[in-house]
């Protein structure tokens, strides 16, 4: 019996051969015999009823060996059919083996910026301010580009400075139309227009760079009359500009955005993906890889191309020499824009890889960032280069610079 459980042990036919060998089945029935054998010579008492027991006991021993016999067989016979088994067990395998491999790939496929596809449409915070940001700077980069179209047709003279800053007043009046448009049709394609909300998006997109101008300006002003500078404005020049700002700025904007609005009816966003209704965990993110890190490295590389411009540019603005390349300034001004697309979209892409959705405001921070560089250049130019000192030459210096430094900042934001 021991011999026959082993015998179905065994998986393969080479192993069903040697631990089955054909010597045990006969040496398990001549002890079987035995066995009965001797039973019957020991029993002396010479009742019938053991003689006739016996031959029946030996007819149940045989049918049992008989039976083990069989299934020995059985069992002998499945372990040499064993091979067609095995080798569907191992097609089996391998197929298991080929899904989890394709899983595997598909894991590695939807990895980086394939797994913020869920997020990477879900409109920016404070989305009003963020329209009005770009309409104020498509405002802007219009503005640049008339004026250097004029400069290069030879409309300024170079010795009238005050030609050049009324057309910029003019042009800037001129073109807050586009600063409506763009506004109010970004705003009404990501939010909807039905709501009252994109009058108060025209609101912001009319002052958010007038007003913090005029701050600045109403400052500087003040410094200039207690200095009995003759920089200072009169009183009625500053009526008639903010009179430019009410009857056509302010109207054009207004105009704009209805425009807009009106164009972007049925135009509604249309996310080519849902998106995920509770927003995805950022991972952590290595420190040179976060915020501010990115902007800084999106505003050196622009910065460099127009670093040697612009120290003559400060000495045409700042100082005694008159400028008069403005070729080479408007071929200057295109490399600066297209270096600064470039290098905001590369980290835009390298932003999702890292799986941080969170990319509106920051490209929009990344294309505006050489502005914090041209401003630090001016703590340069001014210790430096300038020979300037004194209250008044210092906040005229400062504080116009900051705001060239925020308008150059929010019209690369709009490029």
């Amino acid at each position: 019996v021991t011999g026959v459980q082993t015998c179905a042990l065994p998986i393969s036919p080479y192993a069903a051969k040697k631990a089955c060998p054909a010597g045990w089945i006969e040496k398990g029935l001549r002890v079987i015999g035995g066995l009965f054998s001797s039973s019957i010579t020991a029993s002396k008492d010479g009742r019938a009823c053991a003689a006739s027991q016996v031959p029946n006991a030996a007819a149940a021993a045989a049918a049992v060996v008989n039976r083990s016999a069989t299934t020995l067989g059985r069992r002998g016979g499945c372990c040499t059919s064993s091979e067609g088994d095995s080798a569907r067990t191992a097609s089996m395998v391998r197929a298991a083996r080929s899904a989890a491999s394709g899983e595997r790939d598909e894991e590695r496929e939807e990895t980086g910026w394939k797994l913020v596809h869920g997020d990477v449409f879900r409109l920016p915070p404070a989305a009003s301010v963020f329209c009005a940001f770009i309409g104020t700077g498509v405002q802007l980069f219009s503005l640049v580009v008339f004026l250097l179209l004029l400069a290069i047709m030879n409309m300024f003279y170079p010795g009238n400075r005050g030609a050049m800053y009324t057309a910029a007043i003019v042009l800037y009046a001129v073109t807050a139309g586009t600063a409506g448009f763009v506004s109010a049709y970004l705003y009404c394609r990501l939010l909807g227009g039905e709501s009252g909300r994109w009058a108060w998006n025209l609101v912001l997109s009319a002052t958010v760079f007038p007003a913090p101008f005029l701050v600045m300006f109403c400052f500087l002003n003040t410094v200039a009359i207690v200095y009995n500078s003759q920089a200072a404005l009169p009183f009625g020049t500053i009526l008639v500009i903010m009179f430019i700002w009410m009857l056509v700025t302010l109207p054009l904007t207004v105009i704009g955005g209805i425009v807009g609005r009106n164009m972007a009816k049925g135009k509604d966003f249309d996310a080519p993906c849902r998106t995920n209704k509770i927003p995805r965990e950022v991972p952590p993110i290595p420190w040179y890889r976060q915020g501010p890190c990115q902007v800084f490295m999106a505003g050196f590389l622009p910065f460099s191309a127009i670093y040697i411009e612009l120290h003559y540019i400060f000495a045409s603005v700042w100082g005694h020499k008159l400028y008069t390349l403005y070729g080479i300034l408007f071929i200057a001004f295109l490399m600066l824009v297209i270096v600064t697309a470039f290098i905001t979209i590369a980290l835009t892409y390298f932003q999702l890889a890292i799986e941080d959705h969170r990319w509106w405001w920051r490209a929009l921070f990344s294309g505006g960032s050489t502005g914090f560089f041209i401003y630090a250049y001016c703590f340069f130019y001014y210790f430096e280069r300038s020979g300037m000192f004194g209250f008044m030459q210092t906040s005229f210096f400062f504080g116009y610079m900051l705001m060239a430094a925020d308008r150059k900042s929010t019209r690369l934001n709009s490029s």
